[in-house]
């Protein structure tokens, strides 16, 4: 699998990323992620748009980077 195709996969679902050999052994996105809300209260809207746009930048970045390799 390709590098950047498991970062995408990474921030979709961390647990994937562990079977596929984890990308940062023992880093989970989401547990941490849960622990940084605890802390600062934010709003679960705010929290869900902020995952979303995290992903779909993801998502560019590895489209942009294959757009880049065949063009």
């Amino acid at each position: 699998m390709i590098r950047s195709q498991q970062i995408c996969f990474a921030t979709a679902n961390s647990y994937e990323m562990h079977e596929n050999g984890a990308l940062f052994p023992g880093y989970d996105f989401f547990e941490n992620f849960e622990f940084i809300s605890k802390l600062l209260p934010i709003s679960s809207a705010f929290k869900n748009s902020l995952i979303v746009s995290l992903t779909s930048t993801l998502l560019t970045a590895y489209l942009g980077g294959l757009t880049a390799r065949y063009y």
